[in-house]
């Protein structure tokens, strides 16, 4: 058996895995897991920025006109939500990432037999 198959079953092997088993506490496979996560977190940093505008600040302009004027931006959202917004999101992300992290440490304790599984079978596969 070539050593490209052999990784296809292999990647095969785990992809199965990924999407039939349900990490507990999430109710969600693995591969939703790997998906939502880098969504949240992308989530996470557009709030951060939000979060850290004042409801009022004066407007810097560097460059071109200079003048005497002071000029304010006014947040036109409510700037208190979004920072509760912004908790409750990082309480999921921080939530759903505890859960793939206990997983791992529980799979990896079986992971052993896992792995022996999977190389036993190709070497089967090899052997046949």
């Amino acid at each position: 058996m070539q050593i490209d198959e052999q990784i296809r079953l292999l990647k095969h092997a785990m992809n199965q895995f990924n999407i039939s088993t349900e990490v507990p506490g999430c109710g969600m496979t693995i591969d939703q897991i790997l998906v939502y996560i880098p969504q949240l977190t992308a989530r996470k940093q557009k709030f951060e920025g939000l979060a850290s505008r004042l409801p009022r600040q004066r407007k810097v302009d560097y460059g071109r006109r200079a003048t005497n004027n002071i000029e304010y931006e006014y947040a036109n959202y409510d700037v208190e939500k979004v920072r509760e917004d912004l908790a409750a999101l990082s309480d999921e992300l921080a939530k759903t990432q505890t859960a793939g992290n206990d997983f791992n440490a529980m799979r990896s304790l079986q992971g052993i037999r896992y792995v022996f599984f999977i190389y036993y079978f190709l070497y089967i596969i090899a052997a046949g």
